[in-house]
């Protein structure tokens, strides 16, 4: 039960479906606000359940739960007052990375003798995060995996009131880190795949073997209750040359519950690469094929960047 002075607001599933209901001075003009929220996500498939708590992205959480509230706290501030706070902050702790990436957006960053924040200086940075209101704290690099306290940074996030999720190569998902990830209560997991074919991906990555350590992480992960994604980025030659439709069958095949979908961005060594930027059809095509993999049988998010910034935002519940 989520209560303020004026408004409770109580969050349980009933034959499967979420139901939200207000109570107090304000039920009445906040009740047709969640009825619609609540249809909203009922008309979505699920790409994971634990118990009667079913999750819809790997961007939001577990629904019913703490983080409920918290999410429809901000959107009735939002929607009754105009309040507008932050609904996640991307954390990149560090630009260390074991990987040699062609596309690399942190390769002007690297730098030996840059000095990173101090893991007293992240801890008040994760505070300010939650303190505004953000639900949802992504921890990325470089690759995170090489901080050194990057597990306590995880722990350290209120999970009462936020939820963590973490990019990696995938490179350093043994099983003892792994095991310590649950330990953090981390809530998820992006693991970064280039190309559907081993060889091309370790090239791409500039790292022999990754593809085989990524997957076997992701199968760690997966089998550990960690919700877990393939990461991707689409560009017209991925998307032409059939690779993005095969790493979706790909991501279907070896579990995952998610399989995000980033549009192309010259940055980084692809900087001034403007020609392979996804064309307005290339993005429509994109979003069909979101429609065609979200019909399979097995329970897996297919969400292409071009689709969850579109109108129609299926991917997210932010606005």
């Amino acid at each position: 039960m989520f209560s303020k002075q004026y408004l409770q607001i109580d969050a349980q599933r009933v034959d499967g479906n979420l139901v939200l209901t207000a109570q107090g001075l304000l039920a009445k003009q906040v009740q047709s606000y969640l009825t619609r929220f609540a249809t909203k996500l009922n008309r979505r498939k699920p790409i994971h359940t634990k118990g009667d708590q079913y999750i819809y992205s790997l961007e939001d959480y577990y629904h019913p739960s703490e983080l409920t509230h918290r999410l429809l706290e901000r959107q009735i501030n939002k929607w009754l007052f105009n309040k507008v706070t932050p609904t996640a902050c991307t954390l990149a702790v560090t630009y260390h990375c074991p990987c040699d990436c062609m596309h690399c957006s942190a390769d002007n960053k690297k730098d030996q003798s840059r000095i990173e924040l101090s893991t007293q200086e992240m801890e008040r940075v994760i505070d300010q995060m939650q303190d505004l209101g953000a639900y949802l704290c992504i921890f990325t690099g470089g690759e995170p995996l090489v901080r050194k306290d990057i597990f306590h940074l995880i722990d350290y996030v209120d999970k009462k009131r936020c939820s963590s999720t973490i990019f990696t190569s995938g490179a350093l998902l043994t099983d003892e880190n792994v095991d310590r990830l649950v330990d953090t209560g981390l809530h998820g997991i992006q693991i970064s795949f280039d190309h559907p074919e081993p060889d091309e991906h370790d090239k791409l990555r500039g790292k022999k073997g990754l593809f085989d350590l990524a997957i076997k992480g992701a199968r760690r992960c997966i089998e550990k209750g960690i919700v877990t994604s393939m990461a991707t980025y689409a560009s017209n030659r991925k998307v032409n040359d059939g690779s993005i439709e095969k790493l979706i069958q790909r991501a279907y095949e070896f579990g995952f519950h998610q399989i995000t979908i980033f549009d192309y961005v010259p940055t980084g060594r692809l900087f001034e690469n403007y020609d392979q930027i996804l064309t307005e059809e290339n993005r429509k095509y994109l979003v069909e094929l979101a429609r065609k993999y979200s019909e399979q049988e097995r329970l897996m998010g297919v969400f292409p960047q071009s689709l969850v910034n579109s109108p129609r935002k299926v991917g997210c519940f932010a606005s």
